[in-house]
């Protein structure tokens, strides 16, 4: 009896706030179809107002030279382009140079920025570019990243509350071809989106993944700029507890930008979310509970465990959980433009996931951009070592 109700409790818990999350996400996006492209009336916005779009270069992004043409025309508001890069050694230089070359016009100039070899690489090149920028608003920019022309437009727009000093947007990966992009599409698409998106809509707290992300300069200067975070493996998501804590909000603009991946290996998504759960385990290790909570397949390995163990109530409620999740996420994704082939990767998505949120306790080791960093504490990084033998 007892085993019964500790596995029916785990399975309303589980499905209540995973189904509370996925219906609160669609409906703060149901202002914009996100797969036709559809969008309400543009907001008003002050057109006084100049925003600096900081782009953060380390390695050539796929398609990146297409994506820099969707900086060429973004709506109503006047901007700035400040592309980021360690020098012209970088594989992404070739592309840049090539790109302003052919477009003279483009608001657009590039800065060489130096990065310590025991800071954050991006919060090191955001850095450098901050010093540089002239506007009120700085929005930041992944290389990756690829806008309609009204996005500036709309997330400025949230800036006419003087309160407001920092707003994102949510992301979702834009035709996956390969195993690792099409996995962490998935994720991205179901558990991040839906953490992004279903917090705001039912907490007014935004959670903050950098891709597309605006600050107001004020606040970032109040905060000590990004240098502050230099030290600090996922810095992106500090940002606004930082800024709370200063007395500033933070909003989330009810529009999703698209993210190209490329040919990306299983090893990359492996590397990308190990990165983010080693630093989650130091600063908020309660994610790591909801990551199993989230989890169909660790959902139907418990039903199995009650079932073995004579709870067949228990366990049936479990299993139907772990389904629900799973059609839950499959709404989320397929709502979202996510292709429903993809959705058959699900069980997958949710191995990787359980495997990673063991291994992050494992080691407090992490290998990026070149290097590898040794984080701890509040996922401050602690010590970093050259992976070229000669560097």
């Amino acid at each position: 009896m007892l085993w019964n109700g500790i596995g029916i409790a785990i399975a309303v818990l589980a499905s209540v706030t995973a189904w509370a999350m996925v219906v609160a996400t669609l409906y703060f996006l149901r202002s914009r179809s996100i797969d036709r492209g559809e969008s309400p009336a543009p907001p008003e916005v002050d057109s006084s107002v100049r925003v600096s779009i900081l782009k953060p270069i380390k390695g050539l992004d796929d398609r990146l030279e297409r994506n820099l043409e969707a900086f060429l025309n973004l709506q109503s508001i006047a901007y700035e382009v400040l592309i980021g890069i360690g020098d012209r050694r970088d594989p992404a230089w070739p592309a840049i140079d090539r790109f302003l070359a052919a477009h003279p016009e483009a608001p657009m100039r590039v800065i060489f920025t130096d990065s310590p070899p025991d800071a954050h690489p991006k919060m090191s090149n955001l850095a450098g570019l901050e010093a540089q920028a002239c506007g009120e608003i700085l929005l930041v920019s992944d290389g990756n990243t690829c806008p309609p022309p009204d996005a500036l437009e709309r997330l400025v727009a949230s800036f006419a509350d003087p309160q407001i000093g920092l707003v994102a947007a949510p992301f979702l990966v834009r035709s996956p071809l390969t195993l690792g992009a099409r996995l962490r599409s998935l994720r991205i698409g179901t558990a991040i989106a839906c953490s992004i998106c279903g917090s705001y809509t039912l907490f007014k707290t935004p959670f903050v993944v950098g891709k597309w992300m605006a600050v107001r300069q004020q606040a970032l200067a109040e905060m000590g700029g990004f240098a502050a975070l230099s030290g600090v493996m996922c810095a992106d998501g500090l940002i606004y507890p930082k800024l709370r804590a200063l007395g500033w909000r933070g909003a989330i603009v009810p529009q999703a930008i698209d993210v190209y991946l490329g040919p990306w290996s299983w090893r990359q998504a492996w590397s990308q979310q190990l990165r983010w759960s080693r630093h989650v385990r130091f600063v908020a290790p309660i994610e790591t509970a909801v990551e199993f909570l989230w989890n169909g397949l660790f959902l139907g390995s418990l039903a199995i465990a009650f079932a073995w163990g004579g709870a067949t109530i228990a366990a049936c409620a479990l299993g139907a959980a772990g389904l629900g999740i799973w059609c839950a996420y499959a709404i989320a994704y397929v709502s979202l433009g996510g292709a429903a082939t993809d959705l058959l990767l699900l069980p997958i998505v949710d191995l990787q996931m359980l495997a990673i949120a063991v291994w992050a306790y494992a080691s407090n080791e992490i290998q990026w951009r070149g290097r590898r960093f040794y984080i701890g504490p509040g996922g401050q990084l602690e010590r970093s070592e050259s992976l070229d033998p000669t560097g």
